[in-house]
């Protein structure tokens, strides 16, 4: 083998196949003449770059050299490290840069050039060897990019770790991997049973960067693991090792954060502290608008590895650089008016919000929300205790509201509501009937009543109409003791005051609810709700409100439903509404929907249809928030479509899992059996004993488990005469391998990492997996695999 200085390393090297695979590929291409590996300081550019380089050793004649530059202070001295490396010497009085490119001109030869970020101004003398040298290949790592013509590059980012709480075998990521290796070199006794949660918790707050990973293991010398997690959490200067044979560079990560820093301009440095006040990333106009940054700004921290562009044109930090960025904006005494900027930033974006909450823009500014999720949350914290807080959780109401966050927003008004009791009376009766709407739609229809009211008196109190109107809206659709008339006198006050105001989107919510009510009384009014549809049809198209269309179209398929059970009609409209929620990403009109179709077909006894419907609702609550109130309700419908079909055992898990997320009853009593008479009984001829021990089971499955296991029913009822083995096209071997890992709860992302695949290839196979089963989600996939027996 040709002649090599490549340095032995003292640990072994884990994870980065795909890496080391597409590193090769570059470094094999003979158009790549210079390739750059990009990445910020820690991340492990120097052990990628000598493991990739250990296997180009047989492709150069003349050997593969390692250039370590971080010692090397100046440009000036290039030529001497490449020199030193190479084994050659100097003569005479010609020029360095000369003799090294004669030396390598007729060599076939790979130089790693380890560590380059602080002399670039040297970059030149690349280009000079690269003409002078045709047989010459520069693999060198930086920080930054060199930014030349002939240079390819390489990002590198941590590795893989699993993004949140993870049941599989966790040391399938090679973050985990890599602390657990490290770990069982401080502590032989270390293993993950009992630190499975902790272990991940480190792995994730610092981003599987494998300096970071390697300094918090060395703790386990004399910490728990659960201590080293909150010693990480916030805590950079905790990152540090005392073993000396480490580069002084490398033996803290404020070490290694202060070489990055200290290579900024003024303002480079002032961009970057500033940025420090953003979560979850960030778009140029955020940037420009809080911390003064300008895209040239943004581009060169970009190159610099300090920052990461993704493909959506967002910007991002990673955490432990965005909290040694976050210290210098607080030593500099810049913090709190930057924050504030934040805050004042976000509260315009979300009030802009409200100006197009009915109209052609409306998914757009929701979709935009739903971006910045993570800089909202902090700049609600940020602000709780002020009016500012207030004001921000009540214009984010309806964004809320519509991408079934109800929880966490009725948390958010109720806290702010709590610190700021003497901001101005229209503000929190906003706040007050916003609430009021959240708890409704949590069903929480007594909390709901009661802050709608208090909201509605302090309008009254302040003749504030417009506040009037959308409290009376709110109680409209939380009637006392469920009286009809009762709903109807508000909203038709609701009406006039919206009216009054000329508040379109106000009119056309309080028509549609009305509609509602004027047939749910004793003597229900068919031809006025269809009037008062029709009305608001108008207001919905002329403001090209496609949810509102939605929401006027379904409620027209109810009436035909409702009235006289015409269920052609009632589904024809019911799935043109379904069309338009989903083209506008509405889940909360996509659950109504499915769930409306669903109980059609099972009143109508199409069973098979009812369980796919239901199964369709359950797989569009599973993303959703954890407590959605339709979760207990399909339940307890597919538990009453197994009782009908004989499956006792499973209508009494059901029933049992339904429970678990509703109240606290046991299974005959006089309070459940009055619950749920109108859906299903409780299956009694099962026994009470296998009853009770079937309840028990359903009762102790997780959200999870239970939308899995009301799943599998839907391959139990669909129509199918073969299995998938005995089809015309079984899986074959791959299929069923990725499969089993889905199964397992791995991502795309996961099961391609595992399987050294990529990403694309395994969407692939996964479009065939679920082709050959005749279902169209993972989740779907599952259950039907586990029905067929598939995953035993």
């Amino acid at each position: 083998m040709p002649a090599s200085n490549l340095p032995t390393q003292p640990t072994s090297f884990i994870g980065r196949e795909n890496e080391l695979a597409e590193i090769t590929t570059l470094l094999t291409d003979p158009a790549c003449r210079l390739l750059t590996l990009v990445g910020a300081g820690g991340i492990g550019k120097t052990r990628l770059a000598i493991q990739s380089a250990v296997s180009q050793q047989p492709h150069f004649a003349d050997g593969v050299h390692f250039v370590p530059l971080a010692p090397v202070a100046s440009a000036d001295l290039l030529p001497a490290a490449i020199a030193g490396a190479l084994s050659v010497s100097f003569f005479g009085l010609e020029d360095p840069r000369r003799q090294i490119a004669r030396y390598l001109s007729e060599k076939q030869i790979c130089l790693v050039m380890d560590n380059f970020e602080h002399l670039l101004e040297g970059v030149g003398l690349l280009t000079e060897l690269l003409q002078s040298a045709p047989n010459l290949k520069i693999f060198a790592t930086s920080r930054e990019r060199m930014n030349l013509q002939e240079e390819w590059v390489f990002t590198l980012d941590g590795l893989s770790y699993p993004k949140e709480s993870f049941s599989g075998t966790l040391e399938h990521y090679s973050a985990v991997k890599l602390f657990l290796q490290r770990a069982r070199q401080v502590n032989n006794h270390f293993t993950l049973d009992g630190n499975e949660s902790a272990v991940q918790s480190i792995c994730r707050q610092v981003e599987g960067m494998p300096l970071s990973l390697e300094l918090a293991a060395s703790w386990l010398r004399g910490m728990s693991c659960q201590q080293i997690e909150a010693k990480v959490a916030g805590n950079i200067d905790f990152l540090t090792t005392p073993v000396r044979n480490i580069p002084e560079r490398h033996r803290s990560l404020r070490t290694v954060f202060t070489h990055s820093w200290n290579l900024l301009s003024n303002n480079e440095q002032n961009v970057l502290m500033k940025l420090s006040v953003f979560r979850g990333g960030f778009d140029l106009e955020a940037a420009e608008q809080v911390a003064g940054a300008s895209l040239p700004d943004l581009v060169s921290l970009a190159d610099k590895s300090l920052i990461r562009l993704n493909a959506y044109g967002r910007y991002d930090l990673h955490e432990l650089l965005r909290q040694y960025a976050a210290d210098q904006l607080l030593a500099a005494g810049m913090s709190n008016i930057t924050t504030q900027q934040h805050i004042d930033y976000f509260l315009n974006l979300a009030e802009q919000m409200e100006a197009h909450l009915f109209g052609r823009d409306q998914i757009m500014w929701f979709d935009r929300l739903e971006v910045e999720l993570d800089n909202l949350r902090t700049a609600l914290t940020r602000s709780a205790e002020s009016e500012t807080g207030l004001r921000l959780a009540a214009a984010l109401g309806w964004f809320l509201i519509e991408r079934t966050r109800w929880k966490e927003g009725r948390t958010w008004l109720e806290q702010m509501l709590m610190a700021n009791p003497d901001a101005p009376s229209s503000l929190r009766a906003k706040a007050l009937h916003t609430t009021a709407a959240l708890a409704s739609m949590l069903d929480d229809i007594q909390y709901a009543q009661t802050m709608g009211t208090q909201a509605l008196a302090l309008a009254r109190a302040t003749n504030d109409r417009w506040n009037m109107a959308w409290a009376l809206c709110h109680l409209g659709i939380t009637p006392q003791s469920n009286r009809a008339n009762y709903s109807i006198a508000l909203l038709e006050e609701s009406l006039a005051l919206f009216r009054e105001l000329e508040d379109h989107m106000g009119m056309t919510h309080a028509l549609i609810r009305l509609s509602s009510s004027v047939i749910e009384t004793d003597q229900p009014n068919y031809a006025y709700a269809r009037q008062l549809l029709e009305e608001a049809t108008i207001h919905a198209h002329n403001a090209g409100d496609h949810i509102t269309i939605g929401w006027v179209t379904n409620f027209n398929g109810w009436l035909y439903w409702q009235e006289n059970h015409n269920f052609e009609k009632a589904i024809s409209y019911i799935e043109n509404s379904l069309s338009l929620f989903r083209e506008s990403h509405f889940p909360v009109g996509i659950n109504h929907s499915l769930m409306l179709l669903a109980q059609i077909e099972h009143e109508r006894g199409n069973g098979k249809k009812a369980q796919m419907r239901y199964g369709q609702v359950l797989m569009s609550l599973e993303n959703s928030t954890p407590n959605h109130p339709y979760l207990p309700g399909v339940l307890v419908r597919i538990a009453s479509l197994a009782r009908t079909a004989g499956m006792l055992e499973r209508s009494a898990k059901l029933l049992g899992a339904a429970n678990r997320t509703t109240f606290d009853a046991k299974p005959n009593s006089v309070e459940y059996i009055s619950h749920h008479k109108n859906i299903v009984p409780p299956p009694l001829p099962l026994g009470e004993t296998a009853f009770a021990e079937a309840w028990a089971a359903g009762k102790d499955m997780t959200r999870e488990q239970s939308i899995v296991f009301a799943l599998e029913g839907s391959a139990m009822f669909a129509e199918t005469t073969v299995t998938i083995h005995s089809a015309d096209q079984p899986l074959t071997q791959r299929e069923d391998e990725i499969l089993r890992l889905t199964a397992e709860g791995l991502n795309s992302r996961e099961v391609a990492e595992r399987l050294v695949l990529s990403v694309e290839t395994i969407r692939w196979y996964l479009k065939l997996i679920y082709s050959k089963l005749d279902v169209h989600s993972r989740s779907e996939a599952i259950a039907r695999a586990k029905a067929l027996k598939l995953l035993v």
